[in-house]
Parts: C-alpha cells; structure tokens; sequence
C-alpha cells in the first residue's frame, strides 16, 4: 500500500462507519507458541469459528480474535481441547465501540477534552497507546498525542503521522483526526486492522492549541 492510497484509506475511514451491529461479541487473544497451537488457530480460521484481526500469523505472534455469541462456545471448546491458552480482551465489542469513554463525535470537543480524551485512552490499552508531547506552544500549552503500537517488542521501520488543526477554525480536523483513533483502536475491518498494527502511529490531533482554543472562546 503506496502512502496515496494509505492517506485516500484514512479519509474513508473518517467519513464512513460500520452499521453491523456487535452486541455480545469479544475479542480474544493468544500468543502463539507451537506449531500445534498455529495449526489449531488455521483451522479455527478455516472453519470461520472466529474473525482474525491479523492478516498473517506465525509461532510467537499474538493474535486477536474476534467471535461471534454463537460461536464462543465452540470457539473456547476447540481450544481447551488443544490446551490452547486464552484470554478474553474485549467483553462486549458493540459496548467498548458505542462508549469510547469521555468523546462523542456528535459535537466538537474542546482542547482540554481531547487531551483528557487521550489520557484515557492511555490508561485503558497501556500496552498499545502512550502519550506523548512535542513541546509547547506560544501560550505555553502542551501540544500532545498518542503513540499507538501494537508490537512494541518489535523494531519498527514504518511509522505512520497523522497531524490535525493546523488551521485554528479547521475544528473538522481534530474531530477527524480523533475519529481514526477510535477506529484504529476498535474497528473490526481487517483492513482497517492492517494499517493500525502495521505501523506505529504518530497522532496529533490539534498541533495548534492557542489557534484552537482562541476559536472556542471567540
């Protein structure tokens, strides 16, 4: 995927969202560590017992699952059998999507509710997002973001930045910018999955915090 295509990707998943419906799904995750475990988990695949966010997978990876509610009883009885370990991540997929903590995106969000935003976000996946700062601005506001990675034992050689508001009034910006956050973190289209576990994620969404908060108060 050539970065056209990587940027026209991100504006489909800004504009667009799923209307499937996920009450009572969950995601769950194994590490991988025999060929017999691998050999479980491909015919769990090949049977369609579960939904792989991981495009590929090998011995010593980690991957997702996502199973549907007819499905889990199955899908927890086929591994047991194999004393496959695994562990529930996600509980609910249809409730972590709808109540991603403190944003909506019905309304715009002033600049310290991003950033409260983020810090929650930080505290609820700290194996997957970090905060992170690139200095101060003008006014002496922090200009903050989110470093998402979901293989940080590994060497990265892609990094992906994702920058919003640069443009004081462009308040769409920062509503997109964080829109592709919850995507990355909570999607469950296996392309949307690829980009966000592929790269380790840059994101800012308002790298203009005085332009920003001028236009909220003015």
């Amino acid at each position: 995927m050539n970065v056209k295509h990587i940027f026209i990707f991100l504006f489909a998943i800004a504009v667009t969202s799923a209307v499937k419906n996920y009450d009572g799904y969950k995601v769950y995750k194994v590490e991988i560590k025999t060929n017999d475990e691998l050999n479980v988990l491909k015919q769990v695949q090949s049977r369609n017992i579960g939904e792989f966010w991981e495009d590929q997978f090998d011995v010593s990876h980690v991957v997702k699952i996502m199973v549907a509610p007819a499905r889990q009883v199955q899908f927890l009885e086929v591994l047991k059998s194999a004393d496959v370990e695994v562990t529930e991540v996600i509980r609910d997929l249809q409730g972590t999507t709808e109540s991603l903590f403190s944003l909506n995106w019905n309304q715009y969000h002033s600049l310290d509710e991003i950033y409260t935003w983020m810090d929650e976000l930080a505290a609820a996946y700290p194996d997957i997002v970090s905060i992170y700062s690139i200095g101060r601005s003008f006014e002496d506001r922090e200009i903050k973001g989110v470093i998402l990675n979901y293989k940080p034992f590994e060497n990265r050689t892609l990094i992906g930045m994702i920058e919003g508001t640069l443009h004081a009034r462009e308040w769409i910006s920062a509503a997109t910018v964080t829109w592709i956050i919850k995507e990355f973190l909570t999607s469950t289209d296996p392309q949307v999955r690829a980009l966000a576990e592929n790269f380790e994620w840059h994101i800012f969404p308002v790298v203009n915090p005085d332009g920003y908060v001028y236009t909220f108060n003015h």
